[in-house]
């Protein structure tokens, strides 16, 4: 076998391979990007430092340990939650859709508040329910006290809950 034919034999098997490399990469991002269309998540960027923690946990915790602990929350059980380290302003958040039934304490949501069409994230620090429906008391970890959009907001204005965060 002459080089010339050495050479494009190497060649050709050379070209072989990089497609299918080329189609193992490209079959993983057409089913990744499959399951993410099926999966429906939505990003947002954060633009408020309503969640964020501006010291670390355990300086953040005694400027907060008061308020959370008239819903009876203390702080091996806030380490414990989703995002226990807050979530800063710049920062995106991806949005996924939840069973409602699953809402928990902790749990950081986003929702539609009664006043206002721009939706907001907070954790959610109490659920009950009053004649049958559900509702939720939230607080936003940076704020020293709930705002008045963050009490008994129904449980049907969860929008989703916080599922990655990219920093």
């Amino acid at each position: 076998m002459t080089n010339h034919k050495k050479i494009h034999r190497i060649v050709k098997i050379a070209v072989i391979i990089i497609l299918v490399i080329m189609a193992f990469f490209a079959g993983k991002y057409v089913v990744k990007a499959i399951s993410i269309n099926q999966y429906k998540p939505n990003v947002y960027y954060m633009t408020s430092d309503s969640m964020e923690h501006n010291l670390p946990f355990e300086g953040w915790w005694i400027t907060q340990e008061k308020e959370f602990a008239n819903y009876k929350i203390d702080k091996f059980a806030f380490r414990k939650f989703p995002w226990g380290y807050g979530i800063n302003k710049g920062e995106y958040v991806v949005i996924a859709k939840m069973n409602k039934s699953d809402v928990e304490v902790g749990d950081v949501v986003m929702f539609k508040p009664s006043d206002t069409e721009i939706p907001w994230i907070s954790r959610i620090v109490q659920v009950y329910t009053i004649d049958g429906q559900t509702y939720f008391d939230a607080k936003s970890d940076h704020n020293q006290k709930p705002t008045q959009n963050e009490f008994r907001i129904p449980i049907d204005n969860i929008i989703g809950d916080v599922d990655k965060i990219i920093r």
